[in-house]
């Protein structure tokens, strides 16, 4: 089953192409949110986190993701209603996200949510003289209307700046979606499919096709496709 959830990318750094190859894993510890909307896949959004998925019970909470055990040519001749060829779907769809993470303008987006931080902070300041008049004032009625024109000018103009910002990362949202829809069909235990489990997937394929590797720091993807698959 698809998600059909959006990622929303966010406060992360620029994805890289090593070598030519595309590749995946979880990134240090960064600054800021995920996917500015609420979660950007890439710009990381710190340390990913976990169910508590140990050694001793990952392959367990795993599930029928294990099936990443197969080998490369299982992978490609898989059929693709079972479990090895929905994870080839999903290592395909992988390639394509940061294929299309790697496209995105994330100074402009970067830029586009710095405005919304300041129009953040203009509405709560705005808000707080609100809070501050006073009911008995003859001008009451009048000041606190015009402070929430004010507010609702702004909210207008924090919307407009979010649309802009959902166009620059829609590809790349779209691709997420795809490859967490992926993962979640090979899936048999939805509930339990964090960061930790995503890696183990993602370290499992490795190399078993010619675009998926698992060996370099690309951001925080793991995480990214956990969110998608369990959202908050």
């Amino acid at each position: 089953m698809k998600t059909g959830a959006g990622t929303g990318l966010g406060y992360f750094a620029m994805a890289a192409l090593v070598a030519g190859a595309v590749t995946f894993s979880a990134s240090p510890s960064v600054a800021g949110n995920a996917y500015g909307k609420d979660g950007n896949p890439g710009k990381g959004n710190g340390q990913a986190q976990s169910t508590g998925n140990g050694k001793g019970n990952l392959a367990s909470a795993m599930g029928s993701l294990n099936a990443a055990h197969a080998s490369a040519n299982g992978l490609e001749h898989a059929n693709p209603k079972s479990k090895v060829g929905m994870l080839a779907a999903y290592m395909d769809a992988m390639v394509v996200y940061e294929e299309e993470y790697a496209l995105v303008d994330w100074e402009a987006y970067d830029a586009i949510i710095a405005d919304i931080a300041d129009i953040d902070a203009e509405i709560a300041e705005l808000e707080d003289q609100i809070a501050a008049l006073d009911p008995e004032d003859p001008n009451y009625e009048t000041d606190k209307e015009d402070l929430e024109d004010q507010i609702a000018a702004l909210d207008e103009d924090k919307e407009a700046l979010q649309a802009d910002a959902d166009a620059l990362t829609a590809a790349a949202d779209a691709a997420a979606d795809d490859a967490a829809g992926d993962l979640e069909d090979a899936a048999n235990k939805d509930g339990l499919i964090d960061a930790t489990v995503v890696d183990a997937v993602n370290g499992l394929l490795d190399g078993k096709s010619e675009d998926f590797t698992h060996s370099d720091v690309v951001h925080d993807s793991e995480q990214d496709i956990a969110d998608i698959i369990n959202p908050e």
